[in-house]
């Protein structure tokens, strides 16, 4: 008989790596995933007007987007534009699809002159379908609470 031999232990599988990996490609894809919207508002510096509740909108293919910077510059695609320019732009793109949806991005810091121009000639041009891009104020359910009570 065999005094003094040991019986092996079992082999173990360490999941701490295994772990560690998921996180990290989980870290990976969060941080690598573009949010379209969010990369629009910095490419311009525009800062959207927060409401107390907001529902998200789904913007048709169609969908026009009129964006004001905070400087008041009309931006239309992406380059400014003037007024007389938005109007004719306008016009021409109802030309081809009247039912067409505007949608106006201001930057919440901005004045409202340029925005109310930019309405006024929406409206001239008979646009049917109209929005203004906000979204919801981020508050603690607390304070909410209280603003719903008063």
């Amino acid at each position: 008989m065999l005094s003094g031999t040991q019986q092996d232990d079992l082999p173990t599988l360490n999941m701490t790596p295994l772990i560690d990996m998921v996180f990290l490609l989980i870290i990976f894809f969060l941080v690598g995933t573009r949010f379209e919207q969010y990369e629009n508002e910095r490419r311009l510096d525009l800062q959207v007007p927060e409401v107390a509740a907001a529902r998200p909108m789904v913007s048709a293919p169609s969908q026009l987007v009129i964006e004001v910077t905070r400087d008041g510059t009309i931006r239309w695609a992406g380059s400014p534009v003037s007024l007389p320019e938005l109007a004719k732009r306008l016009a021409e793109a109802l030309q081809d699809d009247p039912d067409r949806a505007v949608l106006i991005r201001g930057d919440g810091r901005a004045t409202l002159q340029p925005v109310a121009d930019v309405l006024s000639i929406c409206q001239q041009q008979g646009v049917r379908h109209l929005g203004v891009s906000v979204r919801e104020r981020r508050q603690r359910p607390e304070r909410l609470q209280e603003q719903r009570s008063e």
